[in-house]
């Protein structure tokens, strides 16, 4: 419990610095809705 606890704040700090990846960002809704996922495959 000790390794979590320290853990989930850290997240949380990082969250508020880059709540999410910027590689996952344009993945989860700019590619999908700008490009099909035809480009992808």
């Amino acid at each position: 419990n000790c390794p979590i606890t320290t853990y989930v704040p850290e997240a949380a700090a990082n969250t508020h610095q880059h709540p999410v990846p910027p590689h996952l960002t344009p993945t989860l809704s700019p590619v999908s809705k700008s490009q099909p996922p035809a480009k992808e495959t």
